[in-house]
């Protein structure tokens, strides 16, 4: 290390520059990188086992060679020339306990005579390097195999390496901590006081380094903007005087890194390109027309048809023909050999394209991350939008029609809305600051007037309607896309340019599928459609935070509770891809907001997983079926009808339930809707909704009745549709686990049904539907749910009243989900829909411990929608702790901020006064024996 110090110093000086170097840590003189190396294998197999992403990126795929890592890391000793020697083996000791043995040494740790000369600021320095070593290794491993053929590499030879990879850096940036290590304390270092207990506490919690962040933050740099259009690049840092002075930072040590030595170099250079090569390889495959035109027609892909989401691509049901190939008479069943082969070819599309899905779905939830991280967001969000990166999948093969209609396709169109809302989230990149509404629709006016002004400037007669228009009419998608349909091709082209949206390369090497001599719309509808999409992602509204989480229904339907990618069940087949698009909570969120609306959609997602449960345990108890009667008047309920032609008698399929629980019961009469409120002033959805939902407990025993009549006001309630004519009776499906198949001591394991995501379409549910319960009647009209019956006695008063209910029917009056019913209403929710609260016809309770989710929902919801009622509430000085960007010392209550919060904060003690603890003690003897093995000091006589 000194050597090669003083052999660059003497390089400077030939060339003459006087460039002052700073001084390497002494950890770096001690440690070679052998030892690096030897470091990294330690921290391979002794962190990645508990999902330690700074050891190893977290425990992935189960073909690992690295015990309990992941499989992109087992190829870090046979990469690295200094570990050859030293490969880490695993064995057993009687105990069981498994002991790290290295090149064949027995028993001996050799990491030990490592670590026992170092302080714990030279080991984190190492580790850092380490890490670092480990980084640079994978990424040379996947430019090693870039020289692989090109039908290999489409073949899926090296996507899974690549998504290995992928997944390393999806553990290891969640596991970064971005907290500041120190707070600097102004005064001397002799001074006394609140001062220098304020000192002491930092000390006592300053932190070394993170060992993630030396090489995680040049994967983020902003030397990734040398992959952006040089047009582009510049308005970007026309915007920012720090973005200028960085990105000058950059240029400048790439300049004093050619001195460096080459392998230094190339490691840089590795790491700041991952993510534009990330970028490229998601455009090679999703624009790779060969890979998604083979499954179009042969059975591969779903055919439009509605159908329930499967775990996997056609694996279940493929198994299950295959181990439980008979009908119900036992008899073997003759399958249909064109059906077959339809079956098998989409089999093998399917198998051929999961390659590709892996990689792709790992690369969004790794970008979605990235957009999510503060100090990343900054450098990646500018150059995917340079990259024009959610448009172009958005017309991509995977993302339309047919594949998007596959189980793969369906998440991936999920990660897509995911990465979409993570761009356009309220959120200024320079500054680090929440915006709000009302600035995201000012920043998004400015862009329009600046259309608006170029349109003028050269495009007057042909675009009038948009220089005319007022800005906020500008920024809605339907105007702006009826206006630009009009526009011609040539000056579509020539807008986006002038607007550097798009990039000369964008439009002839990637867009261009018309011909290069043919320049008309109609020969080249995909460019006008990628041109049209730029310009509407750039210049009109999107939803905010705020506004989606008044969208969302806080009750789950059936869409999202039989959804495998956003309520994953709990068996997980060895084909599928563990990828769910989910929000993470991770140590670090961009803003309040952020923080908020993720708990909210993890939050309505938990309580879903246990609605799902306990809504299959009561349908599979009531045991649907369907009933055929006859009637001369007809029936106009939720029936099925049939005419006999010929005769003035009629024949109907009613579902009708042949078994009971307790938890659930059938519908007498069908759902009345009451009352729909006007919406409140902005907003969209309607104030109330409130329906009418009968039932008759005549054969319920008494104390089930007694449980139905205890049902109080807030109770949340779930309404069912079941339609048994639409019963597959289809078992549930093979269970496939990434060990064996599905068979357990030659039996066929199953899916349980709580987990089946096929339960639906087996059993006929139609519809799944939430409410809460304002009051209760009996078949008198009397309120059951009214407080004031509790104080009424029988024998008080002239008039003797008897407190028992009458009748055997109840009529339960429901709020129901305001914001399902507007997507009911318009078509989004439903098919059917507001029909759909017509053909409920099973009610089904859960126990109060577990049914308080909406409660909390709604909180969540109301602090995101009120005005500043975050900042009401938390301190500003506290919130950047909570948001995990700042330093825990700072929140101490003997921390500067914290006195000076007391000093200026009404009702808040300071921190040198007495604490006053009241009525807490009654005498000096309770006060004794309050602290039992302490000395208390009693001081005065009271």
């Amino acid at each position: 290390s000194d050597a090669k110090t003083k052999e660059k110093q003497k390089k400077k000086a030939k060339k003459g520059k006087t460039k002052t170097t700073k001084k390497k840590n002494d950890s770096d003189d001690d440690i070679s990188m052998a030892d690096a190396a030897h470091l990294t294998c330690l921290l391979v197999n002794r962190r990645s086992g508990s999902g330690s992403a700074s050891g190893g990126g977290g425990g992935g795929g189960g073909s690992s060679a690295t015990p309990g890592g992941s499989a992109a890391l087992s190829f870090v000793t046979a990469t690295s020339s200094s570990v050859d020697a030293v490969q880490p083996t695993t064995s057993r000791d009687t105990d069981g306990d498994e002991d790290d043995n290295v090149g064949g040494v027995g028993g001996d740790d050799v990491y030990r005579d490592i670590l026992d000369g170092l302080d714990a600021s030279q080991i984190a320095s190492v580790q850092s390097r380490a890490f670092g070593l480990v980084v640079v290794n994978l990424l040379n491993r996947i430019n090693g195999d870039a020289t692989a053929d090109a039908a290999s590499w489409a073949a899926g030879a090296r996507l899974n390496d690549e998504a290995e990879i992928v997944h390393f850096f999806v553990s290891a940036f969640a596991s970064l901590d971005l907290r500041s290590t120190s707070t600097a304390i102004s005064g001397s270092s002799g001074s006394t006081g609140p001062d220098a207990t304020s000192a002491s506490i930092v000390a006592k919690n300053r932190r070394p380094a993170p060992i993630l962040a030396e090489a995680l933050s040049k994967v983020t740099s902003i030397g990734m903007w040398q992959s952006m259009p040089a047009r582009y690049r510049d308005l970007q840092l026309k915007k920012s005087a720090m973005l200028r002075r960085r990105w000058g930072a950059w240029k400048k040590s790439t300049e004093e890194m050619d001195d460096d030595s080459d392998d230094d170099k190339a490691g840089d250079d590795s790491l700041v390109s991952y993510l534009p090569h990330l970028v490229d390889t998601i455009f090679a495959i999703v624009e790779d027309q060969a890979i998604w035109r083979d499954g179009a027609g042969d059975g591969g892909v779903a055919d439009g048809t509605d159908e329930p989401m499967q775990i996997e691509d056609g694996a279940a049901d493929d198994d299950d023909e295959s181990e439980d190939d008979t009908d119900d008479e036992g008899e073997p069943a003759q399958p249909d050999p064109q059906q077959a082969r339809s079956r098998r070819s989409g089999d093998d599309h399917s198998r051929r394209i999961r390659p590709q899905f892996a990689l792709l779905n790992r690369g969004l939830e790794l970008l979605a991350d990235l957009l999510l991280l503060p100090p990343a967001r900054r450098h990646v969000r500018p150059y995917l939008l340079s990259k024009n990166f959610a448009v172009r999948l958005s017309l991509s093969a995977p993302y339309l029609p047919p594949t998007s209609l596959t189980p793969a396709g369906r998440l991936f169109r999920q990660l897509h809305a995911m990465l979409a809302e993570a761009i356009n989230f309220g959120y200024d990149d320079a500054t680090g600051t929440s915006l709000t509404d009302e600035e995201v629709a000012s920043r998004l006016h400015e862009r329009a007037h600046i259309l608006q002004k170029l349109c003028h400037r050269h495009y007057a007669d042909s675009a009038s309607d948009i220089i005319y228009s007022g800005v906020a009419r500008v920024c809605d998608s339907a105007f702006l896309k009826k206006n630009l349909d009009l526009l011609e091709l040539s000056t579509l082209e020539d807008l986006c340019r002038r607007l550097r949206l798009v990039d000369d390369k964008d439009v002839v090497t990637l867009i261009d599928d018309g011909g290069a001599s043919s320049r008309s719309s109609d020969e080249r509808p995909r460019l006008r459609s990628y041109l049209t999409s730029v310009l509407l992602h750039h210049h009109t509204y999107t939803p905010t935070g705020s506004s989606i989480l008044t969208s969302l229904p806080l009750y789950p339907d059936e869409t999202l509770l039989w959804n495998p990618h956003l309520v994953p069940p709990g068996h997980i087949g060895r084909h599928s891809t563990p990828v769910l698009a989910l929000p993470k909570l991770n140590v670090s969120f961009l803003t309040n907001a952020d923080y908020l609306l993720r708990s909210f959609k993890l939050l309505r997602l938990e309580s879903a997983y246990g609605i799902r449960s306990d809504l299959v345990d009561v349908i599979k108890r009531m045991r649907p079926a369907m009933k055929r009667s006859y009637d001369d008047a007809g029936y106009a309920g939720d029936a099925v009808m049939e005419v006999d032609r010929g005769s003035s008698s009629s024949a109907w399929d009613k579902t009708t339930f042949q078994g009971w629980a307790r938890m659930g019961i059938e519908i007498a009469e069908p759902v009345r809707l009451r009352k729909v409120s006007q919406p409140h002033l902005g907003k969209r959805i309607p104030a109330e909704v409130i329906a009418e939902v009968t039932i008759d407990l005549k054969h319920c025993g008494e104390h089930i009745k007694k449980e139905w009549d205890e049902l109080g006001e807030f109770d949340n309630l779930f309404l069912v549709s079941i339609d048994a004519s639409r019963m597959s009776g289809e078992p549930a499906p093979i269970m496939e686990t990434h060990e064996r198949p599905g068979r357990w001591n030659g039996q066929a394991r199953r899916v349980p049904d709580e987990e089946d995501v096929t339960f639906p379409r087996r059993f006929g549910v139609t519809a799944v539907r939430g409410c809460m319960v304002l009051e209760v009647r009996d078949q008198k009209g009397t309120v059951l749910t009214d407080p004031a019956r509790a104080w009424q006695s029988p024998e008080d008063g002239e008039h003797k009243t008897d407190k028992g209910p009458k009748g055997t029917k109840r009529i339960l009056r429901v709020s129901l989900d305001a914001a399902q019913y507007a997507l009911d209403a318009t078509g989004k929710g439903s098919p059917a829909g507001t029909g759909v609260y017509e053909t409920l016809n099973l009610v089904v309770r859960r126990h109060g411990r577990e049914n308080n989710f909406k409660a909390v929902l709604e909180t969540i919801r109301s602090m995101l929608e009120g005005t500043g009622s975050v900042h009401r509430s938390i301190p500003q000085w506290l919130q950047p702790t909570l948001l995990g960007v700042g330093d825990p010392a700072s929140a101490s209550y003997e921390s500067r901020n914290m006195r000076e919060f007391a000093r200026k904060t009404a009702g808040v003690t300071s921190l040198d006064a007495a604490l006053d603890y009241g009525d807490t003690f009654l005498d000096e003897v309770h006060l004794r024996g309050s602290f039992p093995g302490c000395n208390v000091i009693v001081d005065g006589a009271e």
